[in-house]
């Protein structure tokens, strides 16, 4: 038995509502179960909101200059991985994943001849070969370059200094992003 919130008077004990004075018995989420999902639901969305403000990464990296004292240090250039393209298409050819793994990301430096010139003047796509004539695989290409001016300077079979950042293997074409050539 328990007593009425309104008369005080011993009612049972599962009783909603007081049999003398009518009293609702129950506590205030259960007497308004719309206003109480209302309350969960903007709760839940305050709590993912500061939680997933708080997890933005904010590690991200700056190419300001560095100050260090009163002088201003300029970002050191990325120095580029010379390859040798036949060796360097020949561990594509072995293991594609293996060879991503190691190289993706990184920027390298070739020589090669030029096999392919196309696209179009704001999209160059340029691909390339190894010096000997032996067939491989795998072939090579730059599908984004720093100054897109500089493919209409080429010319099949010409034989250029490449730097590039490897991107991935697609249909056996290792794939570089912002390329610059040398002649």
């Amino acid at each position: 038995m328990k007593k009425c919130k309104g008369c005080q008077k011993e009612i049972d004990d599962k009783a909603k509502k007081c049999p003398y004075c009518q009293t609702d018995q129950r506590n205030w989420f259960r007497r308004h179960p719309i206003l109480t999902g209302l309350g969960v639901f903007v709760a839940f969305i305050v709590i993912v909101g500061v939680l997933g403000s708080s997890t933005e990464d904010k590690s991200v990296p700056t190419t300001r200059p560095e100050i260090t004292g009163e002088e201003i240090v300029a970002p050191t250039p990325e120095i580029p991985i010379s390859v040798n393209l036949r060796s360097f298409l020949t561990e594509f050819d072995s293991n594609q994943l293996a060879a991503e793994e190691k190289w993706s990301g990184k920027l390298i430096e070739f020589t090669g001849t030029v096999s392919n010139i196309s696209g179009s003047s704001d999209r160059p796509y340029v691909s390339f070969r190894s010096e000997s004539d032996e067939f491989l695989g795998a072939s090579i290409s730059c599908r984004t370059l720093k100054d897109s001016t500089q493919a209409t300077s080429l010319t099949n079979e010409q034989s250029v200094i490449v730097s590039g950042v490897v991107k991935d293997q697609s249909m056996g074409s290792v794939r570089l992003d912002d390329c610059v050539f040398k002649q």
